[in-house]
């Protein structure tokens, strides 16, 4: 997508999602058919692998799919992937390592690199921003 482009992206894996808003049932309301209940370890075992950072010092860091990712980094992430800032990359990034973020860092690691492998593995899944 073009960065001057005045149309907001299409949701993808790069723009916040949508916020659910619970809505309790009217008091004495009928409640409806029964829905189906998922329990939260089997949703998360739909989710793909993820993808590794190896550092130049051999070491190995995990990313998870976006599937896994905390809720902060779904915070820090920009509502169009045109306007990222620095700022919300490093966020991203701290929340996604967690705790391996500082020695991801005294590897040799830098947030974009963070960055860089989350969109290299978007496009390998033919997954682009816009989309």
């Amino acid at each position: 997508m073009h960065p001057n482009t005045t149309t907001p992206a299409a949701p993808s894996m790069f723009t916040r999602p949508a916020v659910a808003v619970a809505v309790p049932a009217p008091q004495g309301a009928a409640l409806g058919p029964v829905l189906p209940t998922y329990g939260m370890a089997e949703l998360r075992a739909d989710a793909s692998p993820g993808v590794q950072i190896r550092a130049e010092n051999g070491e190995t860091f995990f990313i998870p799919s976006a599937d896994e990712w905390p809720d902060e980094a779904f915070e820090a992430m920009p509502d169009n992937v045109n306007a990222v800032s620095p700022r919300s990359i490093v966020a991203m990034a701290r929340a996604i390592l967690g705790p391996d973020y500082e020695r991801f860092r005294s590897a040799g690691g830098r947030a974009m690199d963070v960055w860089k492998a989350i969109n290299r593995a978007a496009a390998d899944q033919g997954v682009t921003p816009g989309e």
